[in-house]
């Protein structure tokens, strides 16, 4: 998932109780959010990582948060 905001954090928590898909990573912009636990998904790197990550973690389907507000 793009985005561990507070939209981030409900689409997780949503996900999660769906069940329909599995959330494994996050990535994130901001440099405050690296390393950020939230409801057991990490942050594990900004969006320029992206290639690295979907083939690292075999993803499938990346699904993008919008920002509050927005």
């Amino acid at each position: 998932m793009v985005g561990a905001g507070p939209a981030g954090e409900i689409l997780i928590r949503e996900l999660l109780r769906s069940g329909e898909f599995l959330p494994v990573a996050l990535v994130d912009d901001n440099a405050k959010q690296q390393g950020r636990e939230i409801l057991g998904v990490r942050v594990v790197g900004d969006t320029s990582e992206m290639t690295r990550l979907l083939k690292l973690y075999s993803i499938d389907v990346a699904l993008l948060t919008a920002p509050e507000g927005k």
